[in-house]
């Protein structure tokens, strides 16, 4: 049986190569926007009741807004932008190129297979022409109008027809 060539893009996207750059591509684009991440605040609020032991020392409750930030890392962090980005563009580049390459081999397969389909087809029709033949030949032999040895070159023919047949079929699988 034979794939549909409409069902190759799924089997393209299913093959383990195809997925590892796939991740990679992610995983790129995760580490691109990392560092970019760390020039935005941390900001939080905090609030402490009366119950709380540092509440009973000073006997206030107390409350306020913490902000972290980031300190800009000058250069280093620009360049390291930068690396990502670039790291970035050549997993999808990468990506690509063994998606293609996958394609492309898929391809070949599929067509080699119809190849080979059409070649049973036409050998499965030699097959029934060389019987008929074959049948007549016998007719022939046996009215005394033809040697045995024709029905043995028709007998010859079927074998190397059935063993073409069988290499085609075996190719297939």
């Amino acid at each position: 049986m034979i794939i549909d060539y409409e069902l190759m893009q799924k089997l393209i996207e299913s093959n383990l190569e195809v997925k590892i750059s796939n991740e990679s591509v992610k995983s790129s684009k995760a580490k691109m926007s990392s560092v970019g991440a760390s020039f935005v605040p941390d900001v939080s609020l905090y609030a402490q009741s009366e119950s709380d032991k540092m509440s009973q020392i000073s006997k206030t409750p107390s409350s306020g807004l913490i902000a972290n930030i980031n300190l800009f890392n000058g250069l280093r962090d620009v360049e390291q932008v930068k690396i990502n980005n670039h790291a970035y563009e050549f997993s999808k580049v990468e990506s690509k190129k063994i998606y293609n390459a996958q394609a492309l081999e898929a391809s070949k397969n599929y067509f080699e297979a119809l190849k080979i389909l059409e070649g049973l087809k036409i050998l499965s029709e030699h097959e029934i022409v060389n019987r008929s033949n074959r049948n007549q030949i016998l007719k022939k032999v046996a009215s005394g109008l033809s040697p045995k040895s024709e029905e043995l070159v028709f007998k010859m023919i079927e074998l190397d027809l059935r063993e073409q047949r069988i290499r085609e079929e075996n190719a297939l699988r």
